[in-house]
């Protein structure tokens, strides 16, 4: 495949001037972000000729392409900065811990000397008083005065006055940290060595940018490094301000370097310090809504992200004001009256919770109704369910104008099976019969894309909507109730997207699948992340994916939790209802205090009051944030990871964690007394772990372990896991569907429906996942040739 060679250098480096010169390059070609990576595939994929033929539109995907590579350049250059930085700053205070530890005996030493010193002081000034006291003439008191004041075991006040002067100096030291700025001054030039030239290269926003930053970053790059006494300072606090001069008021020039790539690193974290060409590090405004569209079309932009129930707060506080009073009044009064059995409160006023396990009949188990006299191979599963979902239809030429035929389905099986089970699009051409390689390289180049495999999972889960037998395994017939959790992956090669995790890779790194799934055990969604990157972030994203699974209810694991998802939720009509592990760290919210509940005796209390005037006052931006979300000009993994790095002073982030308090505290009071909801909430989260075995079963070859470098192609590869998941799900159901179609009574009817209904259509035992193999004598006339006799001669010294 062509990479970046496809395009000519003076190109490329054209490219880039212009970028750098005009920072609105993008807005003026009118190219959205998307457009960029879908022009840019079209490159990659191509070969050389392919791009030349393009007359009419070559040099747009070119510049697309250059733009892309441009703006993942910077992004990459930024997370080289902050992981530098951070890794500087983690070894200087380590550094800084050892170098106070090893020199605590001699500060100690200091001190125990004053002591003694003042000890010996207050001894002689004890035995003046004694003698001023005693009946001794004032000649005798005279003399004994002076005997204490010059015995020689006294220190002088000489050596009192230079401990005390030490003392002092240490103190001073010890509270403005000296020792931590000389050992980052120390440290400097390794880190100048790493990110120096990436800042004087990277463009920040100036409008959207600390003035005071940008004015060091520009005067660092006009400089070129070289800094003198005028050096800017008002980026620096006033301690720092005293330690980049020395006593005689030279400017450490290393200190100073290493304290603004600290103040870079932490602007760009908390949004005080922007990219003016980036996908991720821009400010943060730019991936929401323009103000004037939404000034200017809001009802519209509201009726279109169905939100115009959410316009009026007024009316949403009375509201919720009122449903979280009642279900304070309601736990509390079963808790009282011990209509509550399953909740109790222990001597030190804390909260007791038991959720008993949902027993089921086991009499029977789902999986002895498979077949057991053969086993189905995975090329028929997925054959039999592109029959009835067509959706191998959903795998299109990137090229909109594409002409030549469509590969036959059994190439696209070959390609899903190749990805999917983790084996590889070579090794499964070279150990299968009737695929050709590069017939299979050209299909799974040019068809498989993310949206595309997106689709295809989408026709194997709107065909098992169509079927009523997924239905008997939901709660509630009228709610639709998913859950998501992640699962780490270890990673075969050096990726971007991967990262170290103790626990879960020892010494390694590795990527985490963060999955969907709902009642039914339709995979509706699925992303490759760090797993270094907090779940949470990715939650709405699944909710959001498609149109076919439309969540009710959702929950998660405590790393899917935060406040923020869940006022997101709710305004996006979803009611957010995690497992609770540890419910004693929980703080309820309550818009009054606690007195009145106090007052008739109540256990469950609030803890803190909300905070409304915040709301209030950022409501607007609030919906103009959801909407952004539902209307799908932004993810909300996106907008989430860039609004916590701005948490520190972004008004919105209070917000939208202040209602999303008022939301939290609906479900905890109500978490409290429902045991039924917990139950649900346990069974549903069940449900997700017997997944991720299943899929560690599809995801056999190569120890398990990723294949792929890029995000992109992750998501492929895990497309297609999940694909065939879906699909031996989807050929489950279709099997058992047609077994309770063909027998004869409505007893033995009702019997098979309980026997499926206590089991699980999470089945792969009768699937040969891992393919045949082949004892034939034809097989054996290809076998590799050794010869004995000479090998037995080898000599390997």
């Amino acid at each position: 495949m062509a990479k970046i060679n496809v395009i000519p250098l003076f190109l490329f480096k054209l490219c880039i001037k212009s970028s750098r010169e005009d920072p609105v390059s993008e807005s003026k070609l009118q190219l959205t972000p998307e457009t960029i990576r879908y022009y840019t595939q079209i490159v990659l994929k191509a070969q050389i000729f392919q791009i030349s033929r393009r007359d009419d539109r070559k040099y747009l995907y070119l510049l697309s392409f250059v733009i892309h590579q441009y703006y993942r350049l910077n992004d990459l250059l930024t997370e080289t900065i902050l992981q530098a930085v951070q890794s500087s700053v983690n070894t200087s205070v380590r550094e800084h811990k050892e170098i106070f530890y090893e020199t605590r005996k001699n500060r100690y030493q200091v001190i125990s000397d004053l002591v003694n010193d003042m000890n010996q002081q207050l001894t002689a000034l004890r035995k003046i008083g004694e003698a001023i006291r005693s009946p001794l003439s004032a000649a005798e008191k005279l003399k004994t005065v002076e005997t204490l004041l010059t015995q020689t075991d006294k220190p002088n006040d000489n050596t009192l006055r230079e401990r005390l002067t030490l003392l002092e100096k240490e103190s001073r030291r010890v509270i403005k940290d000296e020792d931590y700025y000389n050992v980052l001054e120390l440290r400097s030039v390794k880190l100048q060595n790493r990110v120096s030239e990436i800042i004087k290269r990277l463009e920040f926003s100036q409008a959207a940018s600390s003035k005071q930053l940008i004015e060091a970053i520009e005067y660092y790059k006009n400089k070129d490094g070289n800094l003198a006494v005028d050096a800017p300072q008002d980026f620096l606090n006033s301690d720092e301000q005293s330690m980049v001069f020395d006593s005689t008021g030279k400017i450490r020039i290393s200190l100073y370097k290493v304290l603004l790539f600290e103040k870079v690193a932490a602007g760009i974290k908390s949004g005080s310090l922007n990219l003016r060409n980036s996908y991720r590090y821009r400010a943060f405004d730019d991936y929401l809504i323009r103000k004037d569209i939404w000034r200017n079309k809001k009802d519209e932009l509201l009726e279109r992200a169905q939100l115009t129930a959410f316009r009026d707060f007024q009316k949403i506080e009375s509201e919720l004001r009122q449903t979280l009073q009642e279900q304070y009044v309601i736990t509390n009064e079963h808790i009282l009256t011990g209509k509550n059995k399953f909740t109790t409160v222990n001597t030190d006023g804390t909260l007791k919770i038991i959720t008993p396990k949902v027993e089921k009949d086991d009499t029977n188990t789902g999986s002895d109704l498979f077949p057991k006299d053969r086993y189905i191979p995975l090329v028929e599963i997925l054959s039999t369910v592109n029959k009835f979902s067509q959706f191998s239809d959903c795998f299109e030429h990137w090229q909109i104008k594409h002409n030549r035929s469509k590969p036959d389905a059994l190439i696209f099986f070959a390609g899903i099976m190749g990805y999917g089970c983790n084996i590889g699009v070579r090794k499964i051409a070279k150990i299968s019969r009737n695929v050709r390689q590069n017939e299979l390289e050209n299909t799974v180049n040019w068809y498989f894309s993310t949206e595309n495999i997106n689709k295809a999972n989408d026709k194997i889960i709107e065909l098992l909507g169509y079927l009523e037998l997924p239905n008997i395994f939901k709660q509630k017939p009228y709610q639709t109730h998913t859950s998501s959790d992640g699962q780490k992956f270890n990673i075969a090669v050096e990726s971007l997207n991967a990262n170290y995790s103790y626990k879960y890779f020892g010494k390694d790194k590795g990527v985490s699948v963060y999955g969907f799934l709902d009642e039914s055990h339709r995979l509706f969604s699925s992303t490759v992340i760090s797993p270094a990157e907090r779940e949470a972030a990715y939650v709405i994203d699944g909710l959001m994916h498609n149109e076919v699974v439309q969540s009710d209810i959702h929950s998660t694991d405590t790393h899917g939790y935060s406040e923020i998802i869940f006022g997101v939720t709710h305004l996006l009509g979803i009611s957010f209802a995690p497992r609770i592990k540890n419910f004693k760290k929980q703080y309820l919210y309550n818009f009054e205090g606690k007195n009145v509940l106090r007052d008739l005796n109540y256990k469950v209390l609030p803890n803190r009051r909300i905070n409304v005037k915040i709301i209030y006052k950022n409501w607007d931006d609030i919906l103009r944030f959801v909407a952004t979300i539902k209307l799908k000009q932004s993810t909300a993994s996106q907008l989430f990871k860039r609004l916590s790095s701005y948490s520190r002073q972004h008004p919105l982030y209070f917000a939208l964690k202040e209602f999303g308090k008022i939301i939290k505290s609906v479900f905890l009071v109500k978490y409290i007394d429902d045991v039924t909801l917990r139950q649900i909430i346990e069974l549903q989260l069940n449900k997700m772990e017997s997944s991720q075995k299943f899929s560690k079963a599809v995801f056999y070859d190569n120890n398990q372990e990723f294949q792929q470098s890029t995000k992109e192609e992750q998501l492929i590869t895990e497309g297609c896991k999940r694909l065939i998941e879906n699909a031996i799900i989807c050929w489950n159901y279709l099997y058992l569907s047609q077994l309770i179609n063909d027998v004869e009574t409505d007893t033995q009817k009702q019997n098979l429906l309980q026997t499926i209904k206590n089991g699980s259509v999470v089945a792969w035992q009768h699937i040969n996942i891992h393919g045949e193999y082949d004892f034939s004598d034809d097989i054996l006339r290809k076998s590799i040739e050794f010869h004995l006799p000479e090998l037995e001669q080898l000599r390997v010294d």
